[in-house]
């Protein structure tokens, strides 16, 4: 099976049908459909019903299929609305099931939709994004290269990232294998591509949130508090005050990312994070 970047290949969160959604991820993954039933552990002739609307799958077998994409739990979600309604007879319960679909649509395209109409972003393969993410220092590498005063002085560039020779040597030579960089003979850098979407519902989003966590926690505990920002709040809210505060922070990420993008003259790399549990 070929890999692939589903979160950029096929955008599941557009699907107004459980059939088509599945042909589309079949083809992004050059997959058969009696491959996909076969490791779904759906019968091929059943499967075979289903994809002629002459039946419909049940949750778990909507489950087994979303299994073999790898999907987000979001992603997941999502599915199982579209097999809701197949399933369903009755119309009224049709037209709550659709709402909710546009709900979760809706919440699910609004800050990626204005992300992607006011910034250039540099998509990569399945396997790219995982090599980037994996470890926090080449993100914070990559930015850092931003800054021309940095990006022509590696001695000042490993300094003001406390990292050894030999991780940068390590950090900038993954950049250039991905084309994010470039690199001469004479050594002189050059960053190609300033920016790496990583979508919010990846599978390397649960990795790269937990390495910036933990650098958040090594700094609070270096720092002495009079540097840079920090906030944190406990309090009581019911599920829809907890949607709106999700907004909230979509729609300051969005507002942040235009402040980022017409700065210039960039002299520091910094970092946000926002949990609400």
């Amino acid at each position: 099976m070929k890999t692939a970047d589903l979160t950029t290949s096929v955008d599941i969160f557009r699907f107004e049908d459980i059939r088509s959604l599945i042909v589309s991820l079949c083809e992004a993954m050059e997959l058969s459909q009696r491959q996909l039933a076969t490791r779904s552990k759906i019968h091929p002739s059943y499967f075979s019903r289903v994809m002629q609307n002459k039946a419909s799958f049940s949750q778990e077998q909507i489950f087994l299929v979303a299994e073999q994409f790898q999907l987000s739990m979001q992603q997941l979600e999502f599915i199982n609305l579209l097999g809701d309604i197949d399933r369903s007879n009755n119309f009224k319960h049709q037209q709550f099931l659709l709402n909710k679909v546009q709900e979760v649509r809706k919440k699910n395209l609004s800050l990626i939709s204005r992300l992607k109409s006011q910034n250039p972003i540099f998509h990569q393969s399945e396997e790219s994004l995982r090599t980037y993410y994996e470890d926090a220092s080449t993100a914070l590498v990559h930015m850092a290269l931003i800054i021309p005063g940095l990006r022509q002085n590696r001695e000042m560039l490993k300094q003001y990232l406390g990292i050894s020779q030999k991780i940068l040597h390590v950090e900038l030579q993954k950049l250039a294998s991905l084309g994010i960089i470039a690199i001469d003979e004479q050594g002189t850098l050059e960053v190609l591509k300033e920016w790496v979407h990583l979508p919010e519902d990846s599978p390397y989003s649960r990795k790269n949130h937990l390495n910036w966590r933990l650098r958040t926690v090594s700094k609070l505990m270096a720092s002495d508090f009079t540097e840079g920002y920090n906030f944190s709040a406990v309090f009581s809210v019911n599920d829809s005050a907890k949607e709106k505060i999700i907004e909230l922070f979509k729609d300051f990420s969005f507002k942040t990312s235009q402040v980022v993008k017409n700065c210039k003259n960039e002299d520091r790399v910094c970092h946000i994070g926002f949990d609400l549990h």
